[in-house]
């Protein structure tokens, strides 16, 4: 009562309502977040809500070492992937043109970024779609892809291009936001 009991009647059904909607709304996107780990790339790709077979662009770090750009402002750091050459879809017609900007994602979704066909490396890193062109999409991610290990954990990414999977991660943030502003009409001090 002491959390509560400045709210109405008519304030607590209208809060349950809403929040009843919002777990609803939760378990339909949940079927979202399970296609990552049981639909393969190419799966999702062709629901729109996946790119893949993409490289790491090379010359986009080629003036850093490490191998990312670290953004000082978001403290995230920034990759450019591309459409890897030897991507199955294109060497099948070599007039086939993939456009990235086909699908689902544009700029400023949250993705999650994977090594493709690892299950070691999936989602392993988190942020937002910066840029994309019909050849490349930059992201800014959470945490350091980590090459060395990769190369050291998968030996087939030995001496290849490691390729990658970027995917559009539909319950990143969004109903926590909206949870939290149904909230926040309520709270006593609220607005």
């Amino acid at each position: 009562k002491i959390k509560t009991g400045h709210l109405s009647a008519s304030q607590l059904d209208f809060f349950k309502h809403w929040e009843r909607l919002l777990s609803l709304e939760e378990q339909h996107q949940n079927r979202f977040r399970k296609e990552l780990w049981s639909l393969g790339a190419h799966e999702r790709q062709k629901l729109g809500r996946c790119i893949s077979d993409l490289i790491m662009d090379p010359t986009f770090a080629s003036h850093n070492r490490k191998q990312h750009v670290k953004n000082v402002q978001s403290n995230q750091y920034t990759y450019r992937f591309i459409t890897n050459p030897s991507d199955p879809l294109l060497t099948l017609d070599t007039t086939m043109r993939r456009n990235l900007r086909d699908g689902q994602i544009d700029v400023g979704d949250a993705v999650s970024v994977s090594v493709a066909g690892s299950e070691r490396f999936l989602s392993l890193s988190r942020g937002f779609v910066r840029e994309l062109t019909p050849e490349s999409i930059v992201v800014g991610v959470d945490q350091v892809i980590p090459i060395d290990t990769i190369r050291e954990l998968c030996p087939h990414h030995a001496n290849s291009d490691i390729v990658f999977r970027i995917d559009k991660d539909e319950m990143a943030g969004g109903m926590n936001r909206v949870r939290d502003n149904l909230a926040q009409l309520f709270y006593a001090s609220g607005n």
